[in-house]
């Protein structure tokens, strides 16, 4: 949830869950009164972009992070670390 710190959204997230199984739903079937009452912020469109595993994954651009982006540097640097091993 953009603008949420984690460690809220976190909780959020927790509520549905509960949500969820409580009406043995998933959670892409959450009535979207549901959604809105755990955070204003969190908009059906929201809350499925944040359900689509690729679109959650791209989400995280920091250093280090699952993006594809990410993913490619860190590979790119670790062969020119080989690549300097093999060499000396």
């Amino acid at each position: 949830m953009n603008g949420v710190p984690f460690r809220e959204a976190h909780h959020v997230v927790g509520a549905l869950v509960r949500d969820a199984e409580r009406l043995g739903v998933s959670m892409r079937e959450l009535p979207s009164d549901l959604l809105q009452a755990a955070n204003p912020l969190l908009t059906t469109e929201a809350a499925m972009a944040a359900l689509d595993p690729r679109k959650s994954v791209e989400c995280r651009q920091l250093f280090g992070g699952p993006a594809k982006a990410r993913v490619t540097e860190a590979i790119e640097s670790a062969r020119q670390r080989w690549a300097g091993i093999e060499s000396t």
